[in-house]
């Protein structure tokens, strides 16, 4: 157990960093043909929408960097955006492989 004798106005620390937002995105991997049990739709046009039950799936959060309206966009699960930070360095090195 960890104690402190220190008042709590005296604890706590400021923070003077400027708050940064970063571009994140998360993709989901779903093998269709074995890894979808059913699947459900609306029976309406006008509102698309549906679910799935999937037994499996893979998950990876992207995070491509500080926020930005300007810079490289790059193309990334059928979107287009500035995506700063290492991006650059990620495409250029898997060019080469």
């Amino acid at each position: 157990m960890v104690y402190s004798n220190m008042k709590y106005k005296e604890s706590i620390s400021s923070d003077d960093r400027a708050t940064k937002f970063y571009n994140r995105e998360m993709l989901v991997e779903v093998e269709d043909d074995k890894d979808i049990d059913l699947a459900y739709r609306m029976d309406n046009e006008e509102i698309p929408f549906g679910y799935e039950f999937v037994k499996k799936a893979t998950m990876r959060e992207i995070n491509f960097g500080e926020k930005d309206l300007t810079g490289q966009k790059l193309f990334v699960a059928g979107e287009k955006a500035v995506r700063k930070g290492f991006t650059h360095s990620i495409v250029r090195d898997l060019q080469t492989e």
